[in-house]
């Protein structure tokens, strides 16, 4: 019967889907469950590394970021952001300092042992994702991508 419901699922309109799995938001949450499992065993060696620091390394790859900045592009709230941030910094992955066009703000950026972190979690997370997504032919990998790049545009 599962196997059968699964078959059902994104085929025709809404009307195939059973019960819950009607719902984007559950399918939503059980296909993040799958990522999270995936990508949490791929950081597992890296000792207390969490996937969302891992995001928000990579995040910071490119440059420093404000706090806030920070937690818009890697979808954390404030108060959330500023606790990810108390623990990089104690994990001394990240340190911070004031912005100098804006010394009220800090700006968040990798130290040394950050970056070397980093490009140990790109590629774990690259060979996550490719786990997660392997159900799915390489087209609708690129279709799924741009789909929730869709829904979570500002």
């Amino acid at each position: 019967m599962a196997s059968t419901r699964r078959s059902q699922i994104g085929k025709g309109n809404d009307a195939t889907a059973v019960g819950v799995e009607r719902y984007v938001g559950h399918l939503l949450r059980r296909a993040y469950a799958v990522a999270r499992k995936n990508s949490s065993a791929a950081l597992a060696d890296l000792g207390d590394l969490s996937p969302v620091q891992a995001t928000a390394l990579i995040t910071l790859a490119s440059g420093a970021l404000t706090q806030a900045e920070l937690g818009r592009q890697i979808g954390m709230e404030s108060a959330n952001t500023h606790t990810l941030i108390k623990r990089m910094v104690a994990a001394g992955l990240v340190a911070t300092r004031p912005d100098p066009a804006n010394r009220r703000l800090l700006l968040v950026d990798p130290t040394a042992a950050g970056q070397v972190m980093t490009s140990k979690v790109e590629a774990r997370l690259a060979g996550s994702t490719e786990q997660t997504l392997a159900p799915l032919t390489a087209s609708e990998q690129a279709v799924l991508i741009d789909m929730l790049l869709r829904i979570i545009a500002d």
